[in-house]
């Protein structure tokens, strides 16, 4: 089974290496939802299957397809704040200098960004339209295979996939049968490392298709369908801030093609069923020993606060959560994910990178938001919520954090959605500045044409 997957894997190698940007492109999609971040060719440094298939297509593009790769890059409209965000980098290397610091950090913004840079480079020859389509099948048997966890608490895929690479660097033991159920709560991982990673996943893959159906770019059955696989999906992920987060998105996306008194009625509605359940809520979240606690994330900030005083600035260092807190014993043991469930980017990167790494990683994800929702009128089709995406991930990041490269799905999307509502933008923008040019010649011509004298 090991060599079956590995020859899977080097397919969807060699589609990025020899096929075209398109072509790549969904082989990097499909393989890094396919190859989890936990199966590794090395371990220290981390070289991932999964990392090697996104560095092998930016390599590939940049060198067959320099002029395309440099385009993407300065008509994006977010290129002033990735370079903010690699600024915030340099500062947080400078002012906590080693050699490993700058390793660090030069990998967590590769790692991360790059998916960005992949789709927005891909988007240029891609629709969201094509997109939804070539992913559909895929989608529709992924969701079908996490039915089927859910249904057995085993997951053969996950155990022979990581079995085949050379390390693994994942929470389950691959010696054993893989059930990320815990106790009373279903969990599925499908084939991504933890609940919460797919959680993500979903998550993106639901708004991806949400806007799918408000555009009409599918047919309308198969578009429900997969929604509601999608949905079921998310509720078996056990990921309650993915839940969430689609409830919001959806609530959202409904006021927003709604009249002002529907929206205020709506929100009044919203606030008086939230005020009912909130002592509930609180009491159930303060006693719950399975999963997340609010006196979890509570602790999580006092520790947080605590090491965020030795550089509030400029932080500790990238990766410091990952790498230094673990090497100086802070996580207790294997069993309490004390630090290694920090749930909340903003814990993460006020101790890794300070208050600048938090502002600029926000402020990239507000820009994004305000870039789709100005420009989602360049869909004819009305009421099409593309800033549902941005404001999704803000939403999951801020409340579960970091966890199994999950900001790789809502880079790749985001960047698909930014870089094909830019490439309509600008052919809006062509257009009527063809249309004005005509225009201005035809009156040119007229005007020299010779005055007609009337007949006597």
């Amino acid at each position: 089974m090991s060599a079956i997957v590995l020859l899977v894997y080097l397919g969807f190698l060699m589609a990025i290496l020899v096929g075209n940007t398109t072509k790549g492109f969904f082989a990097l999609l499909m393989g890094t939802i396919l190859f989890p971040c936990c199966a590794l060719f090395y371990e220290n440094p981390s070289i991932s299957g999964q990392i090697v298939l996104l560095y092998a297509f930016i390599g590939k593009e940049y060198l067959m397809h320099t002029n395309e790769f440099k385009k993407a890059l300065s008509e994006s409209p977010l290129k002033l704040f990735l370079l903010l965000v690699a600024f915030s980098y340099a500062l947080t290397t400078v002012f906590n200098f080693s050699a490993m610091n700058a390793y660090y950090a030069i990998r967590d913004m590769v790692d991360l960004y790059c998916y960005f840079i992949a789709a927005s480079i891909a988007s240029r020859k891609l629709t969201l339209k094509a997109v939804s389509e070539s992913m559909y099948w895929f989608v529709f048997f992924m969701c079908l295979y996490g039915l089927y966890e859910a249904a057995t608490n085993t997951n053969i895929l996950y155990k022979v996939i990581n079995l085949a690479f050379p390390a693994h660097d994942g929470w389950y033991n691959l010696n054993s049968s893989i059930n990320a159920s815990e106790g009373w709560r279903i969990r599925t991982i499908i084939t991504t490392k933890h609940p919460t990673t797919l959680g993500t996943l979903l998550m993106v893959l639901f708004m991806f298709y949400w806007n799918a159906f408000q555009s009409k770019a599918i047919s309308y059955m198969k578009n429900i369908a997969i929604l509601v696989l999608l949905g079921l999906n998310v509720i078996l992920s056990g990921s309650r801030t993915s839940l969430a987060c689609v409830a919001i998105v959806l609530l959202y996306s409904y006021m927003k093609t709604k009249g002002a008194l529907m929206k205020i009625l709506f929100v009044g509605m919203l606030i008086f069923s939230a005020s009912y359940m909130v002592s509930y809520t609180v009491e159930h979240l303060l006693d719950n020993k399975d999963g997340s606690s609010i006196m979890l994330r509570m602790t999580q900030l006092a520790f947080s606060l605590e090491k965020i005083k030795e550089s509030p600035i400029w932080g500790n260092g990238s990766n410091y959560t990952a790498h230094q807190i673990k090497d100086e014993g802070v996580r207790f043991n294997d069993d309490d994910e004390f630090i290694g469930g920090l749930e909340s980017v903003a814990f993460i990167y006020l101790i890794d990178r300070g208050l600048l790494g938090v502002v600029t990683f926000y402020l990239f994800w507000l820009m994004a938001f305000l870039y789709l929702r100005k420009n989602d009128a360049l869909f004819e089709e009305r009421g099409v919520t593309m800033e549902i995406m941005p404001m999704g991930i803000i939403i999951f990041l801020t409340m579960s954090g970091l966890i199994g490269n999950n900001t790789a799905f809502c880079f790749l999307f985001s960047g698909l959605y930014i870089g094909c509502i830019e490439k309509k933008r600008l052919e809006r923008e062509e257009q009527l500045e063809n249309e004005k040019n005509a225009k201005k010649n035809a009156d040119a011509e007229t005007e020299l044409l010779p005055e007609t004298l009337p007949e006597t």
